[in-house]
């Protein structure tokens, strides 16, 4: 999705500004440091070229097209900037209320926005330019605009979040900039069925006998190094469990190297208990 336009009330600018070079259709390049205009941090900075910028208004629930006429390109600019004096020269006029904007004309709403920050941010997006799109084309890069604007885009964007929240959100305006047009809920999501996933459980070996006997068959394991040692700086621990009765043994070591001496010392205490040796 193209980043939204910017409006700040400015009186003294007559020109609307942007640093996506790639929306501009039907543009002039300007010389090099022939035009210069201050930029919103307050340095200077010069005007490469102006053009037309074709855009995307979403208003009274659909998404309407429309056009900036005489937009500067400027490519110092850290956002994109539509100044109230431009339209307000062309017969549109814009009311401020305490959370957003609306310009009209004739009566007609044409464009809303929300305030953020100290800037009024405009639903307005750009579309890329003929030359644009046919080079994203060739590139094998879809072409379709309303792609960005699927239910399934965004089910990827927050991380394969549930198709039902998806559509609470954009129906409660929850997330900024998010309005969906493609509503259809696949049937299928590859990523969420290998992420769901999981181990089938252990098939088990008829050929195996289980031990009859207490202390005849044990099975060991060794778990090691811990990332954090404990007060007494132990980092690893050996576990014993007895296959007749699943007793264990669970010993904590400092050192790798004192696991054979466990073991003596639980070889020992099984043969005292059950007189039977491993």
């Amino acid at each position: 999705m193209m980043d939204d336009m910017l409006l700040v009330c400015l009186l003294v600018k007559i020109h609307h500004m942007s640093y996506q070079c790639s929306w501009f259709t039907n543009f002039t390049t300007v010389r090099t440091g022939t035009w210069h205009v201050q930029a919103e941090a307050g340095h200077t900075t010069f005007v490469e070229k102006i053009g037309d910028i074709a855009i995307e208004i979403y208003i009274r629930n659909q998404w309407e097209r429309g056009i900036l006429i005489d937009v500067l390109y400027v490519l110092s600019l850290q956002r994109n900037i539509l100044y109230v004096s431009s339209t307000t020269f062309k017969n549109v006029d814009t009311l401020y209320i305490k959370t957003g904007c609306q310009m009209f004309a004739d009566g007609i709403v044409l464009m809303e926005g929300f305030l953020e920050g100290m800037l009024y941010k405009l639903h307005i997006r750009a579309l890329p330019s003929p030359s644009h799109a046919n080079l994203i084309r060739s590139m094998g890069t879809s072409s379709k605009i309303d792609d960005t604007r699927s239910l399934e885009i965004w089910h990827q964007r927050l991380c394969h979040l549930n198709y039902p929240t998806n559509l609470a959100m954009d129906r409660t305006e929850a997330v900024t900039g998010m309005i969906l047009q493609n509503k259809h809920t696949p049937e299928f999501c590859q990523g969420c069925v290998f992420g769901k996933s999981h181990r089938h459980n252990f098939v088990s070996q008829p050929f195996r006998t289980p031990s009859s006997t207490p202390g005849y068959l044990v099975h060991a394991n060794i778990c090691g190094p811990m990332a954090h040692a404990s007060l007494g700086g132990v980092i690893y621990y050996l576990l014993f469990k007895d296959d007749y009765s699943g007793y264990r043994y669970i010993i904590c070591i400092a050192e790798k190297s004192a696991a054979f001496r466990c073991f003596q010392d639980v070889y020992n205490d099984i043969f005292r208990d059950t007189r039977n040796y491993m």
